[in-house]
């Protein structure tokens, strides 16, 4: 898959984003949207490389001022549409949304996106809940998990609600490695574990199905939550590889909290496939050390099962590590 970065702004601050480095940067009077031109290409791009999917990524791509158009011609070009929004979409946009069928048009809407306290406000929970019933089956609910007293029962009840769809993405923050925001410690993922697994049992009395983002590892559960994630028909993942974004600069980034240390440049004469695989040699440098120091002796490790969790924690140890010995020189 690939995703189109269509807009360079947000109009939410949320502290666990881990976009905060590439949407903060300097943009030195580039423009903070696509062009329709520019769009093109990367359209081009995605039906040359066999894709049937527009996705759309930002910032915030609902905020786009074409934000109709950019529907308009990936639907022209018999493209169905995924867009990643933070759910609090204003009017213009969502009716060029709700003009999309919905077997042709899904919207993933981050649930615990806010405009930068802890947890969404009530006006924030309310805009979206009535934002989300008249999206209806084209909205599907994802929540990042960044504190360990994250509650998905509320998710639960709005799926009833509004009609979105009977499934819910699960991600787990990710930190940046040269600047701050909040994420969850590997530390905490036993812990955080076990309560997925809880609320997998939940979710599956209420016909509802769990999936899981890049960056969990099967250590995070015990044999015991294992058994409950398979009894549910939770849909897990263990893998960490080349997204493939690409930025409106005409960069191609393995993904946004690596957007700094492994990217390279988007090339129209290039496939999907060599960009991602240019990606992941870059990234190998990373990959030898894992989460944890047992890592290295995992079995989920040695039989490729488990890419060793997000590299984005590998980056930033060794970026801190890097300052502390460059201080004790200095010394």
């Amino acid at each position: 898959m690939t995703n189109i970065c269509v807009s360079d702004v947000c109009d939410l601050a949320c502290p666990f984003c881990f976009a905060g480095s590439y949407l903060h940067r300097k943009r030195n009077g580039r423009p903070a949207f696509i062009t329709l031109d520019e769009y093109q290409i990367r359209l081009d791009f995605v039906q040359r490389n066999g894709m049937d999917t527009a996705r759309l990524i930002g910032g915030e791509p609902t905020l786009h001022p074409k934000f109709d158009r950019l529907l308009t011609l990936a639907r022209e070009r018999d493209l169905k549409i995924n867009v990643f929004s933070h759910g609090l979409i204003r009017e213009k946009p969502l009716r060029a949304l709700l003009g999309q069928p919905p077997r042709l048009c899904n919207v993933l809407v981050n649930m615990n996106a806010t405009g930068g306290a802890a947890l969404p406000t009530v006006q924030e929970q309310k805009r979206r809940a009535a934002i989300l019933a008249q999206l209806g089956p084209r909205a599907k609910l994802g929540y990042t998990i960044w504190r360990a007293d994250f509650d998905l029962w509320p998710l639960f009840d709005l799926v009833k609600i509004t009609g979105c769809d009977r499934s819910i993405r699960l991600g787990l923050a990710q930190p940046m490695a040269s600047s701050e925001s909040r994420y969850l410690h590997p530390l905490r993922y036993a812990f955080i574990g076990r309560r997925i697994a809880q609320f997998s049992r939940e979710a599956a009395a209420q016909n509802i199905k769990l999936s899981f983002d890049c960056g969990f590892v099967p250590c995070m559960f015990d044999q015991e939550a294992r058994d409950l994630l398979t009894e549910s028909g939770t849909d897990v993942a263990w893998h960490c590889s080349p997204i493939l974004d690409i930025g409106l600069e005409g960069q191609a980034i393995h993904c946004f909290p690596l957007s700094e240390q492994v990217q390279t440049t988007f090339d129209l004469g290039r496939s999907r496939d060599e960009i991602s695989d240019h990606l992941r040699r870059q990234a190998e440098r990373y990959r030898p050390l894992g989460l944890f120091r047992r890592c290295r002796e995992c079995r989920y490790r040695k039989e490729g099962i488990c890419a060793g969790g997000c590299l984005a924690h590998t980056v930033r140890r060794m970026h801190r590590e890097a300052v502390r010995i460059s201080y004790q020189q200095v010394v």
